[in-house]
């Protein structure tokens, strides 16, 4: 089978990564929703984000080209970047973020 935010090719073997999907954070956590293409309002799949220790999510953002969430965290002073299944965490910026106004 297909991990939980990818969907079976016709082939019967191969994932795609599904075109309509939907970010939100909820407090601690971030969640990848997957909607049907034929009619959006159908919620094909939802997950958390296996991120881990985000404790203040208070912006994120999704680089399309690199697969990649952004997410500023006040309460750990970070803002860093995830591959979409949680991994290859990367730090951009540290420091004293007492409040993040938003990403672009």
């Amino acid at each position: 089978g297909c991990t939980s935010h990818f969907v079976l090719n016709e082939d019967g073997v191969s994932c795609i990564e599904p075109d309509h999907r939907l970010l939100i954070a909820r407090g601690q956590e971030l969640l990848h929703v997957v909607l049907d293409p034929t009619d959006v309002t159908n919620v094909l799949s939802q997950t958390v984000l296996p991120i881990g220790n985000i404790t203040g999510i208070v912006a994120f953002d999704y680089h399309i080209a690199n697969k990649r969430v952004i997410v500023a965290d006040t309460y750990n002073h970070q803002i860093a970047s995830y591959d979409l299944d949680g991994t290859n965490k990367k730090v951009l910026a540290e420091g004293d973020m007492e409040s993040v106004d938003g990403l672009a």
